[in-house]
């Protein structure tokens, strides 16, 4: 027997309101909703829960026939990015992993450091970076220098030339040279935390 919407949001930990009002079209699950329900839908096709396999076919998320493909991804620390010269030779034994839509196969997550973006970007956020995909000016990327550092700023290409612009007005803009960065890879998007112990 298939789960009805009251205990399949007790399954979950949600409301059966919000189950509702995702069957319904209502809502778009996020990224850690459909996470949950996959790990659920798992379960049941592992024979670790008793619902009968094949009643969670379709993900959460299925609206006119696109379905939310969330995915999971590697977090890398702002220092393990900081040595890396190419994508390649991030750590390869990642700790931790946050879900995302980003549809870059290489695309992972940075722990975000410093002030230097604020108000927008926070030290702690997560950022999905596109290590396959190409930046273009007005972009937020992270920028890895070649003799060292890494650093997220807006970028603009003028000539052979790379303009870093922060956020924050304590910062100044500065210029370089193409050739004096390793990699700069686009932002998808980011994670925020805001309980902190």
């Amino acid at each position: 027997m298939d789960l009805t919407q009251s205990e399949m949001a007790a399954r979950l930990g949600l409301s059966h309101s919000y189950i509702h009002q995702l069957e319904a079209g209502k809502r778009t699950p996020s990224d850690s909703v459909v996470v949950l329900f996959n790990v659920l839908r798992e379960r049941v096709e592992a024979g670790l829960d008793d619902v009968p396999p094949g009643s969670l076919q379709e993900p959460l998320g299925a609206y006119g026939g696109k379905a939310n493909r969330a995915r999971m991804i590697p977090v890398v620390s702002w220092a393990h990015a900081g040595r890396a010269e190419t994508y390649e030779e991030l750590p390869s034994d990642w700790r931790e992993q946050i879900p995302t839509e980003c549809r870059d196969e290489a695309a992972f997550a940075v722990s975000l450091e410093g002030d230097s973006m604020e108000p927008v970007f926070r030290s702690g956020d997560l950022l999905v970076v596109m290590p396959s995909e190409e930046v273009y000016s007005g972009a937020y990327a992270v920028c890895r220098f070649r003799d060292d550092g890494v650093v997220l700023r807006q970028v603009e290409f003028s000539g052979g030339e790379v303009q870093l612009v922060p956020l924050n007005p304590r910062f100044e803009v500065r210029t370089f040279p193409k050739e004096q960065f390793a990699w700069i890879y686009p932002v998808w998007g980011r994670w925020s935390q805001f309980w902190k112990r």
